[in-house]
């Protein structure tokens, strides 16, 4: 896969295999996210998930626990409705403390997309909100896909809106802490990720989870064609998986994401003293 052996563990995913009940002193994080968080073409020890993994196990962080595991659920092409659903039916069966959601660049599209490809192929088991966007679109499996888009993108910042307002509450139920990262593709420009970071941390912060923002994370447009993956494959690199985990580590860090102390029990506890 684009130069690398493409490995997954028992349970599917790029990533190194895990119990589903998380070992004692563990603080555990289902990670999400589509292409760039697989970490396609790079080695899999080089992706940032297993960086930040690493740098947030070497000593620096204020963290009690014993290690800190970074399970990567992302799979290439996931919009926060695919993501959403990994959640529910995947991530949530392992022992599971957080979860982070890598959304990127593009996501509105991503969404219409894959409902699109719902309709076609008639997937059973949509949500009645999907269901009920589906109806008001008018749209037909029979319908051309570039008939369906349009008619499904006049409702494609809803989708995304109710997607994030599901992520958090499937979180909350069940015990789990949540954060959004919005993603920057390398061939963003300053103004691209301004606009999609204005609309997705808007429709986050309304569903009631934090967002952290990553522009200039790849240094200046004209700088980075050396982070691509190749000439025609703007996805990030080695490099630009090393200058992802950096920031997101401080990033994590500087929120105190990963709670500061543990009572007697082993329990979470997080700065400011609750659950």
């Amino acid at each position: 896969d684009k130069g690398q052996e493409f490995h997954t563990n028992r349970w599917g995913m790029r990533d190194k295999d895990y119990e589903k009940a998380k070992p004692a002193g563990t603080y555990r994080i289902a990670m999400l996210g589509s292409s760039h968080t697989v970490g396609s073409g790079v080695p899999v020890e080089s992706t940032f998930p297993s960086l930040i993994e690493e740098q947030l196990n070497n000593g620096t962080s204020r963290s009690p626990y014993r290690q800190i595991e970074i399970l990567n659920f992302a799979y290439r092409g996931d919009s926060i409705l695919r993501r959403l659903a990994r959640l529910q039916k995947e991530a949530l069966e392992f022992d599971i403390d957080a979860v982070i959601d890598m959304s990127i660049t593009g996501e509105r599209h991503l969404a219409v997309r894959q409902l699109r490809i719902a309709v076609k192929n008639n997937t059973p088991g949509l949500d009645p909100f999907l269901l009920d966007i589906i109806r008001k679109s008018e749209v037909m499996p029979d319908m051309s896909s570039d008939q369906i888009e349009r008619r499904l993108g006049k409702y494609g910042d809803e989708i995304i809106a109710w997607a994030y307002r599901e992520f958090a509450h499937t979180a909350e139920v069940n015990g789990v802490q949540a954060l959004v990262v919005v993603l920057p593709r390398v061939e963003d420009t300053n103004a691209v990720y301004r606009d999609e970071w204005s609309r997705l941390s808007q429709f986050v912060n309304q569903a009631g989870l934090p967002a952290i923002n990553l522009e200039n994370v790849y240094g200046p447009i004209n700088n980075r064609s050396s982070l691509k993956l190749a000439s025609w494959d703007w996805h990030p690199n080695l490099q630009g998986h090393v200058l992802l985990a950096k920031q997101i580590c401080q990033e994590l860090e500087a929120i105190e994401f990963i709670p500061s102390s543990t009572d007697s029990s082993g329990n979470n506890i997080s700065s400011n003293g609750h659950d």
